[in-house]
């Protein structure tokens, strides 16, 4: 992907794309597969991985070290390229600073689905309803 900002219809189109890694940022209640705040639908973004971003934080509040995100990162988006990885959550807002822990590790270039999971589950879009991987 060549731009930072990433529409429903590109990510649409490149969900089984292997080289497309998509991050959900959002942060899941332990009992439930999606946030339960009434207003989305239950599931996932086919294909997501779940890496809340409350997880890029020490207890203290302060982002782990650039060490720690890299290898965090790392793992999650194997060996695809950065600019390749598309973050969201519910309402576009948390994903940010997904994307920032991103930059910080040194994976540059990784793009925002703004819409995230509220526009989603909205669009007669694919749901995936087993637990984000």
């Amino acid at each position: 992907m060549s731009e930072l900002l990433a529409s429903p219809a590109w990510l649409n189109e490149h969900l089984r794309d292997p080289q497309v890694k998509v991050v959900d940022a959002s942060w899941y209640l332990p009992a439930q597969n999606r946030n339960a705040r009434a207003e989305y639908a239950e599931g996932h973004i086919p294909g997501a991985v779940n890496v809340p971003f409350s997880t890029n934080l020490n207890p203290d509040g302060t982002f782990l070290s650039v060490e720690e995100l890299h290898r965090k990162y790392a793992s999650v988006i194997g060996n695809r390229k950065p600019e390749n990885v598309i973050v969201h959550c519910g309402s576009g807002v948390t994903a940010c600073h997904t994307l920032l822990a991103l930059e910080q590790a040194g994976l540059k270039g990784a793009g925002l689905y703004v819409g995230s999971w509220s526009e989603w589950s909205r669009t007669g879009r694919e749901i995936a309803k087993e637990p984000a991987t």
